[in-house]
Parts: structure tokens; sequence; C-alpha cells
């Protein structure tokens, strides 16, 4: 199984400079944490420096035609990805891994974060494609928490 999860602001910002448009926001923290500990996190090597190395509890893959050793490993391709790891996996960021792994992701954890922010890197939701179930949702202080399947 492959599971996504992302935050965007109300106008699908997604980063800004290297990290996220937003305030550090506790809940969605929490929110990521227990919906990624103990899977493989996937990303491409920007969100892997943005989180400055590997998080306790999870195994930290990279995307990247680079080997970086500080990574668990590292893959060229999404079919290295699938065939290597056993997962389950998550990928967690950013826009261009999304879009690289959309037509295998079966799950989404998604937090819409209120309000508009400053960002250069936009993502939609919408850009997983339109076969998708929201089966959760509940709304915090800066936003709300969703989660789709197909």
């Amino acid at each position: 199984m492959v599971e996504a999860i992302l935050a965007t602001d109300s106008f699908d910002g997604l980063g800004f400079k290297g990290g996220l448009p937003w305030e550090h926001i506790p809940e969605d923290m929490a929110w990521f944490r227990q919906n990624t500990i103990g899977k493989t996190m996937v990303m491409g090597s920007a969100t892997f420096a943005s989180i400055g190395g590997k998080l306790p509890g999870r195994r930290c893959v990279v995307l990247t035609s680079k080997i970086n050793p500080k990574a668990d490993a590292c893959y060229g391709s999404v079919e290295e990805v699938l065939k290597n790891e056993a997962g389950p996996l998550i990928v967690i960021g950013g826009a261009k891994t999304y879009r690289a792994f959309k037509d295998f992701i079966s799950r989404i954890y998604f937090t819409r974060i209120a309000g508009i922010y400053h960002a250069d890197i936009r993502f939609s939701i919408e850009e997983f494609g339109e076969d998708w179930t929201e089966v959760s949702g509940q709304s915090f202080s800066k936003g709300s928490f969703h989660i789709y399947e197909r």
C-alpha cells in the first residue's frame, strides 16, 4: 500500500523557501507523526533536507539521482522504490514526488491549513485525480484534517 500525507493552505500553498509556508502548528505535527510512525517515508531530496534528516520510528527513503548517506536508502525511480521497499510506504513530499507516485497512492492524509500564506511551491489535491472518497474529516484550531481513499 502506498499512502501520501500533505498539508496545503487555502490556495494550495505547499512550500516556501525549502520549508513550510506557515509557522509550526503542533496539531499538524502530531497528525504527521501519528500517520507516519512505523512506515517508510518516501520523499524528494529537498523535502529530506527540510526535515533535517531521519525521523525516529520511520524509515527515510529519498527519490533522487544522487546518493545521500544520511538517508536509509536512495532510489532513482518510483519503480525502484516499489521493487525494493516492502512498505507500508507513505509519500511525504515534495510536489514532484507526489506527482511521480500519484497513480500508486491509495490513501491520502490531507491537512488544509486555513488562510493564504506566502508560497513558492503549490500542489492541489486534485492533482491526485478524481476517484477519491473522503472517509474522515475533522476540524482543528488552524484548519482541518481529511483522509481520502480510492
